[in-house]
């Protein structure tokens, strides 16, 4: 069966089924993790992601890899990030996107400019167009939630309310608590994890 939770992906028939982004090498596999933890509080999201790590099959070196792998049925399951699966259903993979009925991590995607003494005029303009509506309706053909409100429809296999999918996500904490947590998921999960290529 499709799993529709991150409690579903325990279950004893998912055992070697699914991949994951390791969160050392993956900005995905941070924010999977730092939203388990958020999510759940430290102490069980480690005994769940100790769960979890009984059905992983492998930890991958890239966010984009377990949907890929799961679109080639390599490993049935990934936990990737939803673009990327949308994209692969849309070119004609065989996957279904799912997004965790407990919530989604999530991150900003940012620009800026470094203070010097010789900033370019078309830097400026650049930035000043990243944050137009204009930008945004680009952005809003790919992605659920953009800075501008743009009024366009939501974009297909996004959930239809992407704004109640996000985990109230403290990225303070997230960043703070960063090495910590890479460290601690190192020496209890790395072992699954594949080989640089």
């Amino acid at each position: 069966p499709v799993p529709s939770s991150y409690e579903d992906l325990i279950k004893p028939e998912y055992k070697g089924l699914i991949s994951m982004p390791n969160p050392s090498s993956s900005g995905t596999g941070y924010l999977t993790v730092s939203a388990l933890i958020q999510i759940m509080g430290e102490e069980k999201a480690w005994q769940y992601m100790d769960k979890l790590h009984e059905n992983i099959g492998v930890y991958t070196q890239s966010g984009s890899a377990p949907a890929t792998s799961a679109a080639s049925g390599e490993y049935p399951i990934g936990i990737s990030f939803g673009y990327r699966g949308i994209k692969l259903k849309e070119e004609g993979y065989p996957v279904e996107v799912v997004f965790p009925k407990e919530g989604s991590g999530w991150d900003i995607e940012a620009n800026a400019l470094v203070k010097k003494d010789n900033i370019k005029e078309a830097s400026k303009v650049f930035l000043d167009w990243a944050i137009s509506k204009d930008a945004m309706n680009e952005y809003s053909k790919n992605y659920a939630v953009t800075t501008i409100s743009t009024g366009n429809p939501i974009p297909e296999g996004f959930p239809k309310k992407p704004l109640d999918q996000m985990i109230d996500n403290d990225l303070k904490s997230a960043a703070k608590n960063r090495e910590d947590i890479l460290n601690k998921w190192i020496s209890k999960y790395d072992g699954k994890t594949e080989k640089e290529s």
